[in-house]
C-alpha cells in the first residue's frame, strides 16, 4: 500500500492513500483492519492480524496479514514490508478439531452421565440386594425360631417318657416314645438341612478354620457310623494313611458335616458288600482349574466308597443339584429330600475344596472330598478363632446315640435352676427333664422376673435362658444380670432356637456361659452342667466366666 509521510510539529503522520485494498477485505473484518493498521502507522508497532480477503472467484479465504516498519539511520520509518499468506486450510483445520474437541467433550460429559446414572442404579440395586438378603436372613432366623421351639418340647418331653423314671410306663408306651423322639429327630434334621441350604445361597455361612487332628476324625467316624453299619451286617472299614501329617487347618463343624452326609448315603443305598472310608495324601482328581487344590501345598482325599446301588452316567451331576435323586424310586425306595449331596458340594467349596464321583450303576460309588491340608498361603482368608466355649473345653459331648440315665448324681443333687422362656411347653418340658436329676426348679416366663428371681436366690446354680422374649430379650436379661455383683459367676446357658450364623458368639458377648440351639440335646445339656459343677463353686470354670464379663481386670 503506497502512502505519504507528512512531518508535522516533528512528529510523522501517516496518510493512507488509494483505499481500494479494502473492497476485498470481508465486510465483517475490514473495521479491525483499518483500526489496526492505522494503530501500526501511529505506533510504529508490527502489524499483526487474521481476516479474509476476496479472492478473484468471489471466494473470501482467511490470510494472516503481518507488517513491520523498515527504519533509517535515524530511526524514522521510510517504508512498511508486510505479507498476506492464505490460512483458510489451518484456519478450516483448527475450527474442525475445536469443532471435534467441542463433540468429544459433550460425548465425554455424556458418558459420565450415563456412568453415574449407572453407578447410582448400581447403588440403589446394591442396597436392594442388601436389604433383601437381611429381610431372607431375619426370615430364616424368625423360621428357625418358629420350628425349632415346639420341636423343643416334642423331643424333650419323648425322651423324657422313654426314661420311664418312675417306672409306671409299659414296655409298649416306652417303645411309641423312643420312635417320637427318633421321628422328630429325623424331622429336625430336615428343618437343619433346609436352614443350612438357605444360609448356604444366602451367603450367610461362615467358616472357621482350626486344627483338625486326624486320629480325632477317624475316632469320630467310626463312634458315630460303626453301629449304623453293624446293624446292616456291613463290613465296615476306616482306613488313615500313616502318611498323612498329624493334623489338617479346616472348619471341623462343616467337614463333619460333609463326611456325614456322604457315610449316610453310603450306608443308605448300600444292602450287601461293604463301606469303605479311606483318607491319604493325593497329587490328582479334582477339577484341573481349580483355584486352590494343588495350587496351595498338599491335599487330602476322603473317599467313602459302597458296594450299593450307583448311579447312572448321566445322572451323576444331578444328584449334586438340590431337592434332586437320580430318579423318582430313589426317594421311594429309599427316601430323603436330596439336600445332603447340595449341601455337601457348596461345604466343600467354602472350605476350598471338591466332591468328586466315581460311579456305576448297580456296582456302588466312590465319593472323594477333597480338601487342602493347610489354608496358608491359598489366598483365603483364615478368621479369627470362634470363641471356645468354657464348658466344653477339654472334653467331648456324648454323641445323641448315647442314652441318657436319670441317675442319682452329686453334681447336680440339689442344684437350683432357674428356666427362663415366653413359651410355657418348654418350661414345662425342661423341668420335667431336669427333675429326674434331683434338681429344684424355678421358672420365669419373662426377662424382668428372671432378674428379680436371680437377686432373690444367691444359691442359684443355672440359668436357662431364652433368647426371643417380649419387652426384654434373652439378651438384655443376661446383661442385666451381670451387672449383679453376687451373680457375675452365674452359669448361664443361651438356649434358643436362632441358630443362625453369628447368634453364638452374639449370646457370649452379652454374658451367656455357654450356648445350645433349640430343640435342646438332652444330653448334652446334662453334660455340660456336670462339667460346670465339676470344678465347683469357686473353680476355674466360674473364674473364667468372671473374668471373661465387662469391666473384669
Amino acid at each position: 500500500f503506497r502512502h505519504r509521510i507528512i512531518h508535522k510539529l516533528h512528529k510523522p503522520v501517516h496518510i493512507i492513500i488509494h483505499w481500494t485494498w479494502q473492497s476485498v477485505v470481508h465486510p465483517d473484518d475490514l473495521p479491525l483492519c483499518v483500526s489496526r493498521w492505522a494503530a501500526a502507522l501511529c505506533t510504529g508497532e508490527p502489524y499483526d492480524i487474521e481476516f479474509r480477503l476476496r479472492r478473484f472467484d468471489g471466494v473470501y479465504r482467511w490470510h494472516l496479514g503481518r507488517a513491520v516498519p523498515v527504519r533509517d539511520a535515524e530511526g524514522n520509518i521510510r517504508k512498511w514490508f508486510g505479507t498476506n499468506t492464505d490460512i483458510t486450510e489451518v484456519k478450516l483445520a483448527g475450527e474442525k478439531a475445536l469443532q471435534l474437541n467441542s463433540e468429544l467433550e459433550q460425548r465425554v460429559a455424556e458418558r459420565v452421565a450415563e456412568l453415574a446414572a449407572k453407578a447410582t442404579l448400581l447403588e440403589e440395586k446394591a442396597a436392594e440386594l442388601e436389604l433383601a438378603s437381611r429381610y431372607k436372613s431375619e426370615f430364616l432366623s424368625n423360621m428357625s425360631h418358629e420350628l425349632r421351639t415346639p420341636l423343643n418340647s416334642i423331643l424333650i418331653f419323648s425322651q423324657n417318657l422313654a426314661l420311664n423314671a418312675t417306672g409306671n410306663l409299659t414296655g409298649k408306651q416306652v417303645e411309641l416314645s423312643q420312635h417320637i423322639h427318633s421321628s422328630g429327630n429325623e424331622l429336625l434334621e430336615l428343618i437343619t438341612d433346609i436352614l443350612d441350604l438357605a444360609k448356604i445361597e444366602s451367603g450367610t455361612v461362615t467358616v472357621w478354620f482350626e486344627e483338625i487332628r486326624f486320629t480325632r476324625l477317624s475316632e469320630m467316624i467310626e463312634r458315630n457310623f460303626r453301629h449304623l453299619a453293624e446293624a446292616k451286617s456291613l463290613p465296615f472299614h476306616v482306613r488313615f494313611s500313616e502318611g498323612l501329617p498329624a493334623a489338617m487347618e479346616s472348619d471341623a463343624k462343616r467337614l463333619q458335616q460333609i463326611l456325614k452326609n456322604l457315610l449316610s448315603n453310603a450306608l443308605k443305598f448300600t444292602a450287601s458288600g461293604k463301606v469303605e472310608v479311606r483318607v491319604d495324601l493325593a497329587t490328582q482328581g479334582w477339577s484341573a482349574d481349580h483355584p486352590v487344590l494343588g495350587k496351595t501345598g498338599p491335599v487330602v482325599a476322603f473317599a467313602i466308597e459302597d458296594t450299593g446301588i450307583g448311579v447312572a452316567p448321566e445322572k451323576q451331576r444331578l444328584i449334586f443339584e438340590a431337592f434332586r435323586q437320580a430318579d423318582a424310586g430313589t426317594a421311594r425306595n429309599y427316601g430323603g429330600t436330596g439336600l445332603g449331596l447340595a449341601i455337601s458340594r457348596d461345604l466343600a467349596a467354602l472350605l476350598g475344596g471338591e466332591i468328586a464321583l466315581t460311579s456305576a450303576e448297580g456296582k456302588g460309588s466312590i465319593f472323594t472330598l477333597f480338601l487342602p491340608v493347610s489354608v496358608a498361603g491359598s489366598g483365603r482368608v483364615k478368621p479369627a478363632p470362634e470363641v471356645v466355649s468354657l464348658a466344653v473345653h477339654g472334653g467331648e459331648i456324648p454323641s445323641p446315640s448315647q442314652p441318657l440315665i436319670a441317675a442319682p448324681d452329686e453334681a447336680l443333687r440339689g442344684r437350683k435352676v432357674l428356666v427362663v422362656d415366653d413359651d410355657v411347653r418348654n418350661i414345662f418340658a425342661l423341668t420335667s427333664l431336669l427333675e429326674n436329676f434331683d434338681m429344684e426348679m424355678l421358672a420365669a416366663t419373662n426377662g424382668r422376673t428372671a432378674v428379680e428371681i436371680v437377686k432373690k436366690t444367691p444359691d442359684l446354680s443355672f440359668v436357662l435362658m431364652d433368647i426371643m422374649m417380649p419387652e426384654m430379650d434373652g439378651y438384655e436379661t443376661m446383661r442385666e444380670i451381670r451387672e449383679i455383683p453376687e451373680a457375675r459367676s452365674l452359669v448361664i446357658f443361651a438356649v434358643t432356637a436362632k441358630a443362625m450364623t453369628g447368634d453364638r458368639e452374639k449370646c457370649l458377648k452379652a454374658g451367656a456361659s455357654d450356648y445350645l440351639p433349640k430343640p435342646v440335646n438332652t444330653e448334652q445339656l446334662v453334660s455340660l452342667m456336670r462339667k460346670w459343677m465339676g470344678e465347683g463353686p469357686s473353680g476355674g470354670m466360674k473364674t473364667a466366666i468372671q473374668a471373661a464379663q465387662p469391666g473384669s481386670q
